[in-house]
């Protein structure tokens, strides 16, 4: 989830390229349009690359990539219930989980069970 400074600029960026045939604004174009300083879009940029919103190529200029959303926006997605079973059923069936701090699925390995 993106805190809605990081929702402004993500809805800047692709605004801006869409109405400039693809090209991405500057640093000081993002920090003009969202009243910060050139430092404060930066730290944006940055966490929206950690989130996997956008990839930047190092040391080039306007080089910002938009990542596609992976799921649907209105999914519903409880946090720590399985979501998504493996192809290998069985004994040693593998399950993923929503982890809502790093936005992401990551594997889900079951305690064992005493009888």
């Amino acid at each position: 989830m993106l805190t809605v400074k990081q929702r402004r600029t993500l809805d800047y960026i692709k605004g801006y390229a869409a109405d400039h045939g693809g090209l991405i604004p500057s640093f000081d174009e993002i920090a003009a349009a969202l009243a910060t300083s050139k430092g404060g879009a930066h730290r944006l940029l940055t966490q929206l690359e950690e989130r996997g919103r956008i990839r930047r190529m190092k040391r080039r200029a306007r080089a910002i990539e938009v990542i596609p959303e992976r799921s649907p926006r209105n999914a519903r997605i409880v946090p720590g219930k399985p979501v998504l079973p493996v192809l290998h059923p069985g004994p040693a069936a593998e399950f993923y989980v929503w982890d809502s701090r790093w936005e992401k699925l990551v594997q889900f390995v079951p305690k064992e069970r005493k009888p």
